[in-house]
């Protein structure tokens, strides 16, 4: 991007330079240029000619890696109905009543950084969601696999947010509250009684915390440590087939660290985070069929898979943004991409 806008600048200053012959004094960085004021004009509209494509190329970069933040469940009752709207067919209320929320002192900066930090999370959690993963890295569906997963990848933000000061703090202590109130309604989804949440989430966080320990220590004591790190955290699986795919998980993570250091703080900041495929393992023993179990936040053709606060199951459209509870299939499943 760079080097574009550079070649922006030079043929700008070439053009400026052949109408050199007297006006307003523009000062350079190594010298001192001297303009017509109509020379001047037409030079800086050609400059934010092509400033403003930079940006709007800018903006489009990673637009496929942009994080659609999931709508409510359909709700009960008329309120909870009456959130569930189609975007395509009538104004989003949120859109409609902007400049209410507004006044009553919502979409404030806080606001802004619950939206964002809840992007960011649903990112690592889309990502995470793909059934293909599992059966890559030999590992099933299991809440503690899921679990496991979605904390590496939480981790690897968490590590490259560390690079941004005060903002990267607030965005990390952000991120990880967005964590824990998924997997509150993630245990919910389990049918834990709701006495008992709490002692299960203390013990979840215990175990993600020290996964994130292990892999902070193996990547300043070496690839076999974190090597180990791998295989006992997130494979839960030290034989020498799980040594092996973890080598290759490992070198997988530190691979992400470095090309998440290229991206531009902002992309990451607001949940726009590029995310390079999964490596192939070529694993031996896959683990058995469990087709059946939806991952949360998985792809179902134009829809993905969402948990509400109770911790029931809801699927929505990535194009229209209406929620249902019974999972689309059929010529349901690409409803909303004729619109795209």
């Amino acid at each position: 991007m760079r080097a574009k806008v550079s070649r922006v600048a030079m043929r700008v200053a070439t053009y400026c330079g052949r109408h050199n012959s007297g006006g307003i004094e523009v000062k350079g960085s190594s010298s001192l240029l001297f303009y017509p004021r109509h020379v001047a004009a037409e030079c800086l509209t050609l400059h934010r000619a092509f400033a403003s494509a930079a940006s709007v190329e800018a903006a489009r970069k990673f637009a496929w890696a942009e994080t659609d933040i999931a709508p409510p469940s359909p709700g009960r009752g008329i309120i909870g109905r009456s959130s569930n709207v189609d975007v395509t067919k009538s104004e989003n209320p949120i859109q409609r009543w902007h400049w209410l929320w507004k006044m009553l002192g919502f979409l404030n900066e806080d606001d802004r950084l619950f939206r964002n930090s809840t992007a960011v999370f649903q990112s690592c959690m889309n990502y995470t969601a793909r059934p293909e993963y599992y059966s890559e890295l030999g590992i099933s569906k299991s809440f503690r696999a899921q679990q496991a997963l979605l904390m590496v990848h939480v981790w690897l933000v968490h590590r490259r947010l560390a690079l941004e000061g005060e903002q990267g703090k607030v965005m990390q202590e952000l991120l990880f509250d967005r964590l824990w109130e998924e997997t509150v309604v993630r245990i919910r989804y389990l049918n834990i009684s709701e006495l008992s949440v709490n002692k299960y989430l203390a013990q979840v966080q215990q175990i993600g915390f020290n996964s994130c320990i292990a892999y902070d220590k193996g990547l300043k004591n070496g690839p076999n440590v974190l090597q180990t790190a791998v295989a006992q955290h997130l494979l839960d699986n030290e034989t020498p087939e799980g040594l092996r795919i973890a080598s290759i998980m490992a070198e997988y993570m530190k691979r992400e660290l470095k090309n998440l250091e290229k991206v531009d703080a902002e992309y990451i900041m607001k949940g726009t985070i590029p995310w390079s495929s999964l490596p192939q393992t070529h694993v031996k023993n896959r683990p058995e069929d469990d087709d059946d179990v939806v991952l949360i936040g998985q792809r179902f053709g134009n829809w993905r898979s969402a948990l509400d606060n109770r911790g029931k199951l809801y699927y929505w459209n990535l194009t229209t943004r209406y929620s249902v509870w019974s999972r689309p299939t059929g010529d349901m499943l690409h409803e909303g991409e004729e619109i795209k």
